[in-house]
């Protein structure tokens, strides 16, 4: 069991690339997500790092900020900040071709910082950790795909409206994690693969 988080990253990209971007399969891809790959070591020693910045808090619901933080909030945003090193975000979203790229890369992050959570909770493996984590990964990436192009093509206060809407479902992900915390695991588990629905969803036109 404890492969499948290591593993669920990878096989979702090859996933991607093998069955919803057949007329796609250009080299870039395969840099893009390798150039995640090397990024991640970085994202994942600064997660480990900051890790700490939001205390736990087991029992009580405020516990949802800390999860909200380790697992959603500070590894997009790592994310993000990282694939400006290599583009601009107008540059990530100016075509869907150029968005395919921008989903391998995050794919490539999301692996590395998925192994390292995997080891982090090896000793203490939960139905979440093993399973829905990385199922609330890969709607995290959609998501961001979806609000990221949405902030970028608006301007002004609608660009930050979009930003927001993106911070709020982060914060509803936490909570959703936060229900395998409070012995909710089936509602947990629908929610997991509804928002993995919903996200995909949004950005089907990527699959084309």
């Amino acid at each position: 069991m404890f492969a499948f988080p290591v593993f669920a990253l990878p096989l979702g990209y090859l996933s991607l690339v093998a069955w919803f971007f057949p007329r796609h399969r250009e080299e870039a891809l395969a840099r893009s997500f390798g150039r995640g790959l090397a990024l991640g070591i970085l994202c994942a020693l600064i997660h480990s790092i900051a890790l700490g910045w939001i205390p736990e808090a087991y029992g009580s619901p405020l516990f949802v900020f800390r999860i909200w933080w380790e697992r959603f909030l500070l590894p997009f945003s790592l994310a993000l900040s990282a694939s400006r090193l290599l583009l601009s975000f107008e540059d990530m979203v100016r075509s869907d071709a150029a968005l395919r790229r921008f989903t391998a890369f995050l794919f490539g992050v999301f692996t590395i910082l998925s192994l390292a959570s995997a080891v982090r909770y090896a000793g203490d493996p939960d139905p979440f950790v093993l399973f829905f984590y990385p199922v609330l990964t890969v709607a995290g990436i959609f998501g961001a795909l979806f609000f990221l192009e949405r902030a970028v093509t608006e301007a002004g206060i609608y660009a930050v409206l979009w930003v927001a809407a993106g911070a709020a479902a982060s914060l509803a992900f936490a909570f959703i994690a936060y229900l395998f915390e409070a012995r909710l695991e089936w509602l947990g588990a629908i929610l997991s693969l509804s928002v993995l629905g919903i996200t995909a969803y949004k950005v089907r036109f990527l699959m084309n």
